[in-house]
């Protein structure tokens, strides 16, 4: 998918003000990795103690990484329970009156401390309260400094009630076009197997999932971001920080719009199936579901993931 006129407008307005406050300066030898995460309130969650244990499951995933340079700052109206609050798990009060959701001004907040408080090269990680990171993430990031930032194109997403995993990358060209190429012998059978999975939930045996349906990560989830800004100064306003959906960061990134660093290993979980997840809320948790129910890995395939991400 290409960008529309009006979404490369919209992009390029919140791109510029973030391009044009980089720094010339080569990133430090030791940036830190900062986690943005917006938490819902305590009135709007529809069960805090689920919200509060998803976040403690979250910093779990945090505290296993093996760089330490790294800070996570929760936001939110009310201070979670379950989580130990140290150096490194910071809490920010959000206290201003917003009608809907309030993920954007929750960042934005974030956004601003890290430039007053900060005094070097950060990467701001944009990071949902109930999505895992892989152990090796920051380390990543750290070793390879990349000037502009990182995109998480590859990861998983867990429906965590059902336990089951389905990757989260765009096929290779080379597979979908050999698979396409038989699109007409298989065309009846997906079709029969998309009913099928409509009446009953379940796939059809021996029907294989179509490739070319393969989602990327950052096109499902918004914790797929991660923002280089230079906190030197303390000058800066939070408003150059680009506030863009995260369907659109990989056509922009494509676009030669920002030039954020792919990570090249699945590197977040996105976490469905708790109950408190927003496609949950809004009524879209069957579309994540069936994804899972066509992609899903094996069982020993499931477990290796799981252990990878130090989740039990």
């Amino acid at each position: 998918m290409a960008l529309t006129a009006e979404q490369r407008t919209h992009c390029r307005s919140q791109i510029e003000p973030w391009r044009t406050a980089m720094t010339p300066n080569p990133i430090s030898d030791t940036p830190t990795v900062v986690f943005s995460i917006p938490l819902i309130s305590e009135e709007k969650a529809g069960d805090w103690e689920q919200v509060c244990a998803n976040l403690a499951k979250t910093v779990e995933t945090l505290r296993r990484q093996t760089n330490p340079h790294w800070k996570a700052i929760i936001c939110s109206q009310t201070k979670p329970e379950g989580v130990c609050f140290d150096n490194q798990v910071l809490f920010l009060p959000f206290a201003e009156k917003v009608e809907g959701n309030d993920k954007r001004f929750k960042r934005r907040l974030v956004a601003g401390h890290c430039l007053k408080a900060e005094t070097g090269d950060i990467y701001l990680f944009n990071l949902d309260a109930d999505d895992f990171a892989h152990p090796e993430l920051v380390d990543y990031m750290i070793e390879t400094r990349d000037p502009s930032g990182y995109l998480v194109e590859r990861g998983y997403m867990y429906d965590i009630a059902a336990r089951a995993i389905a990757p989260l990358h765009r096929a290779q060209k080379e597979a979908v076009d050999q698979q396409e190429r038989l699109f007409g012998l298989f065309l009846v059978p997906w079709r029969l197997n998309y009913a099928f999975r409509r009446l009953t939930g379940r796939n059809l045996a021996n029907v294989a999932p179509r490739l070319s349906k393969m989602r990327s990560f950052g096109s499902t989830c918004g914790s797929c971001v991660a923002w280089r800004l230079d906190c030197s100064g303390g000058d800066k306003d939070a408003q150059i920080v680009p506030q863009i959906n995260h369907r659109l960061i990989r056509h922009a990134n494509e676009d030669g719009l920002m030039n954020l660093d792919p990570v090249p290993f699945s590197a977040m979980m996105y976490v469905v199936g708790h109950g408190e997840n927003d496609q949950d809320l809004i009524g879209r948790l069957h579309h994540k579901t069936r994804y899972i129910d066509e992609f899903k890995l094996s069982e020993s395939e499931t477990r290796q993931v799981l252990r990878t991400f130090g989740v039990s």
